[in-house]
């Protein structure tokens, strides 16, 4: 948390209210799971986080908005394979589908790299995964086979 908000501060900007409604609106229990780490940015990075917002904003008024079907909580199946657990078809085939939906999606980001470079940043994280899209592409149909 901001060192230099104050208890009475979050209280007063309802933070709590706002933690608590973004959670309801989360998708899957990494995404709530996310929301208790939340805090208040301090005010560069909030205006950093603003300006990446504003040019994704700008895509989306343009029509152009990256297609996140296929993503879902994979981090209980990631858990097991750390573990050298066994994945069932079913979960392979989730991870399929997540790594297709993060392909698309970093696809979408190189597209529009160069007119909105604040989005490169994310960009940046996802490249790791384009080996193991590719492994999963090649190792596992639509079916799950």
């Amino acid at each position: 948390m901001n060192r230099c908000i104050t208890t009475r501060v979050l209280e007063v900007l309802e933070w709590p209210v706002i933690r608590e409604e973004l959670r309801r609106r989360c998708a899957t229990t990494s995404g709530s799971a996310l929301v208790n780490g939340l805090a208040p940015l301090d005010q560069d990075a909030a205006r950093a986080r603003m300006r990446k917002i504003s040019a994704l904003k700008e895509l989306i008024g343009r029509s152009r908005a990256p297609d996140f079907s296929g993503i879902s909580d994979i981090g209980p199946s990631v858990a097991l394979a750390e573990k050298d657990g066994l994945l069932k078809l079913e979960e392979l085939a989730a991870l399929r589908s997540f790594m297709i939906a993060s392909a698309r999606t970093m696809k979408f980001l190189r597209e529009c790299r160069d007119e909105f470079p604040l989005l490169g940043e994310e960009l940046g994280r996802m490249d790791r995964l384009a080996g193991i899209g590719e492994l999963f592409g090649r190792s596992i149909n639509d079916t799950g086979e």
